[in-house]
């Protein structure tokens, strides 16, 4: 079942492990959201869109890391971001995640746990996630910065007809999709902006 389902940011205020997600939340906080080397070190997991963006779905990707919830799941192929942005493959899921990052452009995080299907590349695949969408500066430019952290990943083929898709989690080793390359950083976005 796909659905989206907006979160309070105190719990992640209230949680002491070292999730990169809630890492994303500290920087956030003692930064006000401004580039850091703290935001630096985590970037091959995050993805990052500019703003404003005037459009109701979400906003192009302007940058995706190489270990990326995003890229691990539609392949590294993607994550080859045009000077102009790249748009999510399935925009069946826009108006589901649209939400969070309007929430964020208006200047306050949105912190969402997902369910989706992603059917348009191969293989189909059902993820579920928590993420964390925060505005900052980089080098001067207004940017979202988005952080999935994987709760479950499953091929979808795995899956009967009656069996829950949320009954799954990633196996051991990942689902091995898309190749991943070296470290990616945050400065890649500038040659974007």
């Amino acid at each position: 079942m796909n659905y989206s389902e907006e979160l309070p940011l105190s719990i992640l205020d209230a949680r002491t492990d070292s999730d990169r997600l809630v890492e994303l939340w500290r920087i956030w906080r003692t930064t006000s959201g401004r580039e850091s080397d703290d935001l630096l070190a985590i970037s091959p997991w995050l993805l990052i869109t500019g703003v404003p963006y005037e459009n109701t779905g979400t906003p192009p990707f302007l940058f995706a890391g190489l270990e990326s919830l995003a890229t691990k799941v539609v392949g590294s192929e993607w994550a080859a971001i045009p000077p102009q942005g790249q748009r999510w493959p399935d925009r069946d899921h826009e108006p589901m995640c649209a939400a969070g990052y309007h929430k964020a452009m208006c200047g306050e995080p949105s912190y969402s746990h997902i369910s989706m299907s992603v059917t348009k590349q191969t293989p189909a695949v059902h993820v579920v996630y928590e993420r964390l969408i925060a505005p900052f500066t980089l080098g001067g430019l207004k940017a979202l910065v988005v952080l999935s952290s994987p709760v479950q990943v499953h091929p979808l083929n795995s899956l009967s007809d009656q069996q829950d898709p949320d009954g799954y989690s990633i196996p051991d080793g990942g689902l091995g999709l898309g190749a991943m390359a070296e470290r990616s950083t945050v400065a890649s976005f500038h040659s974007h902006a």
